[in-house]
């Protein structure tokens, strides 16, 4: 399917549609009647294009294997190597690779990598092993799911012409190669596939068996069906543990097609087909390896002739809009040329008027945006790059039909030449980024993206409820079905209605009709995210920001009218939904969540609303509330939070705290709930009006790639990822603070955590009283409870505990130890020490993929970019709440930063190896702050943004003391200091900030602003309170 904002070559000669007004054409010039309009709606809603399925091409298999003995160190040779194959499928045994090296690494887009590392469950030994498959991207394939656990193996299935190729590869190691273990799950692992077999299709196992016992002589058989001739090689041997292997894959009917042999006359690395693949199949010693040799295993290539389908590219090739080189000089003159007399006379309906200036800009847009041109594969590509490309292709096709040593030779020369340049430019290509990240920070910053990948990605096989896709357009089909699930019925009745905003405020806001100016649509185009990817209506932000002026006027009569009419325009209920993957297996489409994508215009509407609506209920919104809201974030409830729960600990109190979870809160808000809640809290009707407008029969697709799925309509929930969802959400379930009493609840959008202080079993009783009113609220707004997620955590430093069952629905709460809470780990002795260790770990193994990442980088400076972004920002990500204050923690943190300072320096051609400078040194040389400096001024910046307002939290600013002393001394600090029991209270979270900014209370000025004050710690040596001062 052509996605929206795209245009094919084939409809460059074609006409602007029949529902372009006349004044349209006239005003265009002729060139632009050649703009493709994507975007047709009836109604509202986009009708159905017209989609040129993948066409089916079919080719036959060229397969690489190798045992390569190790990728870890092989990364940058593989990549590039993969640029200069055209294999159709590579198969690797012993990778040695593990989860924290990414496929992406590889930066390969022209292979799809399936791959299974060694771990506990394959083998005794942490290192070593792994079996990986990459298949071309254009090749329609899948990855095999196996339920046999134990083994070195991924299978992969190809689509064939006629039923599928199955490919697997397999790597059993010397040690354990002849243990009958090994052959029992090598056996279930082939009943295994063989049982997924259809009657036409072929299996294809490739591996390193380590089988030395077993020797190989060829042999022909013609006593086939077919009639034709099979050539393979029968196996002997003189062990007891080589027979059964052989008689096991006798049993399969499987043929052994492989005669290379090792420096030691041996065949360690077998192929195996059944009858008939092994007919079309044959294998021989590759003359071109893409790594370094290992003499136990000779590189193979293996030659088929079945027929495999792949995706061939749409008749009409697709074309972009390179809206980064928007001509909006142009743009700007011919958008002022649009009639808006319908708009002043009331002539045309605003779904009319909207339709209208939508397709005016897209036609426009066709005179002003150039079509963005493909970028070359591999980006540092040029012209002689291609030529010995071709080159080499043709010498390679001599030598195979005449074998000779002088075509040998001329393929050799052709390829190093080929290899050499190919390598050349791909190291000045690099080099020219990291001189350009200054300038050009985006291209150096999506090299890092590309190395690093994402976990994010989703696969390309999903399953969910009993189905699997491997296509894009069906993966869409999958996840529309999940995400029409999330929404559910509202119930209208008016006596549930008045029950359910039994606890909302009355008229406590006003919010009367809302008429806009031109400076106040302006100055919400202002605030709209830069972006160049269009959504549903096929316009970017970019373009609605780079054409503020002329369209402001025109948007502010559109919007007024809507206000006035109660009414939402249709077209702008449409929005794309993007999976985001939320955690657990992201195969499984119900692990994912859907972000909207809306219209520009629609973007626009809603931060005019949104601010004017916020502006009159910010008063109203709990400061118990830290999602969503200004001057709030999750740094401010943690640390709140763990303030309160340290100081109980620390008077030897226990704290119960209740962590709930609501199932898919954004999209089961009711809107006849909100609605009703809108109207009590004071909002006008003609308001209300547009709110139940805006609400109502929202219309959705997913997006993936380029391809969309069936629209569904969303009959409860606010839109996520837009800009006045949030709000609507915050109003929605701000009331649920006011049925908690007698203990304390704090809230991050719909995360909610209940806690108090428990002396006796009647503590419990009242925090159980209070979960029962929590549970009864989110049942009259419908809110649903998923207890299997709530979590109940006993916070204590006593021997023993006042122990208590809480109950949601009758139903126990489970009870944990260690819970997660907005990314932190917090234990129930608030130690923070599983937190560090995790953190600790993540550090390493993300400074491990740094160091892979930026290995043929020689700038220091882009490699200190890189290590900020991926690795310091995980050592700070909320460190005020949980700040080392031992000598051991401190060090173990440091020595992060360390290491990579000895990495980042050490190709300075003026430091020799053991004379390099210390740490401090190394740190001014790279313009870093040690860890634990700047962990102290993000403590001094918290407590001095309490102070001057820019961090909202009541609570803890109530816990702030003005220290006067009693008589007049050399030395005072600013802030009182609360007392004490032990080590533990007295680095309690806001304590040992407190201590930090009395430290360093001389450098600070109320009239300065937080940025400032923070820049000037970060330039002087700071006062760090640590356990020892």
């Amino acid at each position: 399917m052509i996605p929206f904002g795209a245009q094919t070559n084939s409809d460059l000669t074609s006409r602007l549609p029949s529902e372009t007004s006349p004044l349209l054409r006239k005003t265009l010039p002729s060139t632009c009647a050649s703009l493709p309009y994507h975007n047709q709606y009836v109604s509202g809603v986009r009708t159905k294009l017209d989609d040129p399925r993948l066409a089916h091409t079919h080719r036959h298999l060229r397969i690489y294997y190798q045992n390569v003995r190790g990728l870890r160190t092989k990364l940058l040779e593989l990549s590039l190597a993969l640029t200069e194959c055209d294999f159709d499928i590579i198969v690797f045994t012993e990778t040695w690779l593990d989860a924290t090296i990414p496929s992406a690494l590889l930066n390969s887009k022209r292979y799809v990598f399936h791959r299974t590392d060694r771990s506990s469950a394959t083998s005794s030994h942490q290192r070593g092993g792994g079996v990986l498959i990459a298949v071309a991207s254009d090749l329609r394939s899948q990855l095999i799911t196996h339920h046999v656990r134990g083994l070195e193996q991924v299978w992969t299935k190809v689509n064939c012409s006629e039923g599928a190729l199955l490919i697997g590869a397999i790597y059993l190691p010397p040690n354990i190669s002849s243990d009958s273990c090994q052959r029992t799950l090598l056996n279930e692992s082939l009943l295994d596939i063989s049982s997924r077999m259809k009657s036409n299709d072929r299996l294809l196992l490739i591996g390193d068996f380590n089988q030395p016992s077993i020797s190989w002589c060829q042999t022909a058989s013609s006593d086939l069906a077919s009639g034709g001739q099979l050539i393979y090689l029968t196996p002997s041997s003189h062990s007891s543990a080589g027979l059964e292997f052989i008689d096991m894959m006798d049993s399969f009917n499987l043929f052994q097609l492989n005669g290379a042999k090792n420096h030691l006359e041996r065949t360690l690395d077998l192929v195996y087909a059944d009858v008939y693949a092994a007919q079309l199949t044959s294998v021989s010693t590759h003359v071109d390896p893409l790594l370094p040799i290992d003499l136990h295993h000779p590189p193979l290539e293996i030659l088929s002739d079945i027929s495999v389908s792949s995706k061939s590219p749409d008749t009409a090739t697709v074309s972009r809009f390179d809206f980064k080189r928007t001509d909006f000089e142009k743009l700007n003159n011919l958008i002022r040329n649009f009639d808006s007399s319908s708009l002043v006379n009331n002539s045309m309906s605003i779904d009319e008027i909207v339709e209208e200036l939508s397709a005016f800009v897209r036609a426009a847009l066709a005179c002003c945006v150039p079509v963005l041109m493909p970028e070359p594969h591999p980006p540092w590509s040029n012209e002689r790059l291609k030529a010995l490309k071709r080159k080499r292709v043709r010498a390679l096709r001599r030598y195979r039909k005449r074998k000779t040593n002088a075509a040998r030779a001329v393929y050799s020369d052709i390829l190093n030449r080929y290899r050499n340049t190919n390598r050349s430019r791909h190291s000045k290509y690099v080099f020219n980024l990291q001189r350009s990240m200054g300038s050009h920070p985006k291209r150096f910053w999506n090299l890092v993206k590309s190395r690093r990948g994402s976990k994010a990605a989703i696969p390309k096989t999903l399953h969910y409820d009993g189905m699997t896709t491997d296509t894009d357009a069906e993966s869409c089909e999958l996840f529309a079905a999940r995400f029409s699930k999330c929404f559910v019925s509202s119930n209208n009745c008016f006596e549930f209605l008045a029950n359910a905003v039994r606890d909302t405020p009355p008229d406590v806001i006003d919010f009367p009709l809302l008429v806009v100016d031109e400076s106040m649509v302006g100055n919400a185009i202002a605030r709209m995210k830069q972006s160049y990817h269009a959504g549903p209506d096929g316009i970017p932000a970019c373009v609605v920001k780079g054409c503020s002026d002329v369209l402001a006027p025109l948007l502010t009569m559109i919007f007024n009218k809507s206000f006035r009419l109660g009414y939402y325009p249709v077209a702008w209920k449409t929005s794309w939904m993007r999976p985001v993957l939320k955690k657990g297996d992201p195969s499984d489409v119900s692990n994912y969540r859907g972000v909207t994508s809306l219209n520009a215009f629609a973007k626009v509407i809603e931060i005019v609303v949104q601010g004017a609506l916020f502006n009159c209920s910010r008063q109203i919104i709990s400061p118990l509330q830290h999602g969503f809201f200004p001057r709030r974030s999750t740094t401010s409830l943690l640390f709140e939070f763990v303030s309160h729960c340290k100081r109980s600990l620390d008077r030897g109190l226990q704290i119960d705290a209740v962590y709930t979870d609501f199932r898919a809160a954004f999209d089961s808000v009711s809107h006849p709930v909100l609605l009703a809640k809108l109207t009590k809290l004071g909002c006008s009707e003609p308001m209300v009006c547009w709110f139940r407008s805006y609400l109502l029969e929202r219309c959705f697709c997913v997006q993936l790639n380029d391809s969309l799925s069936r629209c569904f309509v969303g009959t409860s929930g606010v839109p996520q990822g837009s800009n006045l969802g949030p709000l609507l959400f915050l109003l929605y379930i701000n009331d649920v603070t006011t049925v908690i009493n007698g203990c304390r609840i704090l809230l991050y959008a719909d995360d909610a955590r209940l806690f108090h202080c428990v002396q006796s079993s009647n503590d419990c009783d009242t925090l159980q009283h209070n979960l029962r009113a929590f549970q009864d609220w989110s049942d009259r707004n419908e809110l649903i409870l998923c207890v299997e997620k709530c979590q109940v955590v006993s916070f204590s430093r006593c021997k023993s505990k006042i122990t208590y069952d809480y109950h949601i629905y009758g139903k126990a709460i489970t009870k944990s130890e260690c819970v997660r809470d907005l990314g932190l780990l917090i234990d129930s002795r608030l130690s923070f020490i599983d937190h560090r260790n995790s953190v600790i770990s993540k550090s390493y193994k993300l400074l491990g993929l740094v160091f892979r990442m930026t290995a043929d980088f020689s700038d220091p400076m882009c490699i200190k970019a890189v290590y900020c972004s991926l690795v310091r920002s995980v050592l700070e990500q909320d460190c005020v709440v949980w700040c080392p204050y031992t000598a051991n923690h401190i060090s173990r943190i440091e020595k992060i930063q360390r290491r990579f300072t000895r990495f980042a320096l050490r190709r300075l051609s003026w430091i020799r190896r053991g004379t390099m400078p210390p740490y401090f040194t190394r740190c001014l040389l790279l313009g870093l702050e040690p860890l634990s400096m700047r962990r102290a001024v993000s403590q001094c910046s918290f407590i001095a943004g309490l102070l001057e307002g820019s961090i909202d939290s009541p609570s803890l600013l109530d816990a702030l003391d003005i220290h006067v002393p009693a008589r007049n001394l050399r030395s005072s600090m600013f802030l009182s200091v609360a007392n004490a029991r032990s080590i533990f209270g007295r680095f309690e979270p806001l304590t040992f900030a407190v201590r930090q900014f009395n430290a360093n209370f001389a450098r600070f000025n109320f009239g300065d602003p937080l940025r400032s004050y923070r820049d000037v710690l970060r330039l002087n040596v700071i006062d760090v309170v640590s356990c020892s001062s």
